[in-house]
């Protein structure tokens, strides 16, 4: 059971704990970041989630997830400004790629 990876939506408390992740990850970038993505979306009315990938309770991954509510649901937006926000992972210590693209 400790190996399954499952997601949730971080809570705004764990927003901290994400922008270290970013930071440490070579596959982070500033697009990432709780901070800009809160001040993208109140710059233009929106709002965000960041969806996290846990292995038990490590945070293993994620990504940033701007969106707008609807009638029919909440609506995921690609923006030009989101162009580099994409899945964030942790960094793999192996040199062996068919573990690292598992």
């Amino acid at each position: 059971m400790a190996n399954k990876i499952f997601t949730r939506y971080l809570e705004p408390s764990e927003y901290d704990e994400w922008d270290r992740f970013v930071d440490a990850s070579p596959y982070g970038s500033i697009y990432s970041q709780a901070f800009f993505l809160n001040a993208l979306c109140k710059a233009v009315g929106t709002q965000f989630r960041i969806l996290g990938a846990f292995k038990g309770e490590e945070l293993v991954g994620g990504i940033g997830l701007h969106y707008r509510p609807s009638k029919y649901g909440d609506i995921v937006h690609i923006r030009s400004m989101l162009y580099y926000n994409g899945l964030v992972i942790h960094d793999l210590d192996t040199k062996y790629p068919s573990i690292t693209a598992s």
